[in-house]
C-alpha cells in the first residue's frame, strides 16, 4: 500500500528492486557480523533492547525509568553511551511487534529507512536532480548496505532525508505546514542525539542557505551572503555541544583519530599538522579503499565500488571538458558542496580506519554522485519549466 503512493513518482519496477535490495542488505548486514566478524554494533544494539525488555518484565516502573534515563545501567551494552542507546530504544519498540526476532526487526529498520528515502525522492520530482537522486539512493551499493538493518546509520540517514525532503519545500518558498516544522525539528533532534556532529554540520548550512535564499539585502550575491551567514551560524551551532567549541574541536577530532590509530597518539593538535594531513584525509574520504589495499571480503567489495567511482569521476571530468560545459552551482548546489566538503574532512580525519570510513561515507558520498550525475545529465532547454528547481544554473 505504501509503495502505491509512490507509483506516480517512481516507476514500479525500480521501487520493487530498490525495496528488495534494501531488505536483502538488512539481512546481509546481520550475516556479515554473525558469520564474518562474530560480533558488531548491530547485535549489541539488539541485546541492549532485550535488556530493556527484561527490565520491563521485572518491573514496569523500573523499565519506564530505565527507558527514559539518559544513560543505561551497568550490565547492559552501551550503558555509558547514550547516543548508542537511542538506537537500542528504537530496537526495543520494534521488538514489541516482532517478538524479539533480530531478523524481522532488522527488516523493519530497513523499511523505515527505505520509505524515508522514497519520501525525499518524491520531494525532488520537479528538480533536475530527481533521477540522479533516484538511482543513487536506491542503488548505490555501499549506501544501501550501510544504511540498512539495525545500525545508527539506518536511523540517522532516515531522519536526514526526511529532514532534507521538508527543507526542499522550505528553501523554495512553498507553504510549510506547522506539522512540517515539527517533523523538521524532531528529525534534527534525533540526528543530534545519535550523530551530533552531523547534525551540527547540517544545521548552520541549512539555516545560512535559507537566509541567503530569501534575503533582499544583496540578492545578486547570495553565495557571499551565505558564507557570511554560515560563519555566524556555525559559531552559534558550536555552542550546542562542547566538543565542537572552536577552541576544542581540533583537539577532540585528533584525540578521536588517535583512538583509531594508536601510532598517532603523540600527534600534535596544531592547525599546521591538520593542514599537512588534509590532502591525505580528502583522498581517504573519497578514494579509499583501493583494490591494492583490500585485505578482506568487505574491503574488496568496497574497493570495487571505489574503482567504479574513480572511472566515473574521470569520465565526468572528460565529458565536461569536451563539451566545454560551463558549470555554475546555484545556492542550493553550493550549499551541498560545502556540506560534503566539511563532512568528508571531519569524518575522514577523525576516523582514519578505511572500514569505518566506508561506513560513515553514507552521510556525504551519495550527495557527491547526485551532484556529478546532475551536472552530466542536466540539459538546459528553452522549454524548461521555469519553476523547476535545480542544483546548477
Amino acid at each position: 500500500m505504501l509503495i502505491k503512493n509512490y507509483r506516480s513518482t517512481v516507476a514500479q519496477p525500480l521501487l520493487t528492486i530498490g525495496l528488495v535490495l534494501k531488505l536483502a542488505c538488512g539481512i546481509l548486514l546481520g550475516l556479515l557480523y554473525s558469520e564474518y566478524y562474530q560480533s558488531g554494533d548491530t547485535f549489541a544494539f539488539f541485546e541492549a533492547a532485550l535488556y530493556y525488555k527484561e527490565k520491563f518484565n521485572t518491573s514496569f516502573k523500573q523499565g519506564i525509568a530505565l527507558f527514559f534515563s539518559w544513560q543505561g545501567e551497568e550490565g547492559m551494552n552501551f550503558y555509558i553511551q547514550p547516543r548508542a542507546l537511542i538506537v537500542s530504544r528504537f530496537c526495543f519498540l520494534v521488538n514489541l511487534i516482532t517478538a524479539n526476532n533480530y531478523w524481522i526487526t532488522s527488516l523493519y529498520f530497513s523499511l523505515f529507512n527505505y520509505f524515508s528515502i522514497l519520501f525525499f525522492i518524491k520531494k525532488t520530482k520537479n528538480t533536475n536532480f530527481y533521477k540522479p537522486a533516484l538511482y543513487t539512493l536506491l542503488f548505490l551499493p555501499s549506501f544501501v548496505f550501510w544504511s540498512s538493518g539495525i545500525l545508527k546509520e539506518s536511523v540517522t540517514i532516515a531522519c536526514f532525508f526526511i529532514f532534507l525532503g521538508h527543507y526542499i519545500d522550505l528553501h523554495h518558498s512553498k507553504k510549510i505546514k506547522p506539522v512540517q516544522w515539527i517533523i523538521l525539528s524532531v528529525c534534527w533532534i534525533f540526528i543530534y542525539l545519535i550523530k551530533y556532529y552531523v547534525a551540527l554540520l547540517l544545521l548552520p548550512i541549512v539555516v545560512a542557505s535559507f537566509i541567503a535564499q530569501h534575503q533582499t539585502i544583496i540578492p545578486r550575491y547570495k553565495k557571499l551572503f551565505f558564507l557570511i551567514s554560515l560563519s555566524i551560524a556555525t559559531l552559534l551551532a558550536s555552542l550546542l555541544h562542547p566538543n565542537l567549541n572552536p577552541t576544542r574541536i581540533l583537539e577532540v577530532i585528533t584525540l578521536n583519530r588517535s583512538t583509531f590509530s594508536p601510532s598517532e597518539l603523540n600527534i600534535s593538535f596544531s592547525f599546521i599538522e591538520f593542514i599537512k594531513i588534509l590532502p591525505t584525509t580528502l583522498i581517504d574520504a573519497f578514494f579509499e579503499p583501493l583494490i591494492t589495499g583490500a585485505y578482506n571480503l568487505p574491503s574488496t567489495l568496497a574497493s570495487i565500488e571505489t574503482s567504479f567511482f574513480i572511472l566515473f569521476l574521470s569520465y565526468s571530468i572528460w565529458k565536461i571538458l569536451i563539451q566545454r560545459k560551463k558549470l555554475e552551482l546555484n545556492l542550493l548546489g553550493f550549499s551541498v558542496v560545502i556540506y560534503i566538503s566539511l563532512c568528508a574532512i571531519l569524518l575522514s580525519y577523525s576516523t582514519p580506519i578505511i572500514g569505518t570510513i566506508s561506513r560513515f561515507r553514507v552521510y556525504y558520498f551519495p550527495l557527491v554522485l547526485i551532484l556529478l550525475l546532475t551536472a552530466l545529465t542536466d540539459k538546459k532547454s528553452k522549454g524548461r519549466n521555469t519553476r523547476t528547481q535545480t542544483l546548477t544554473n
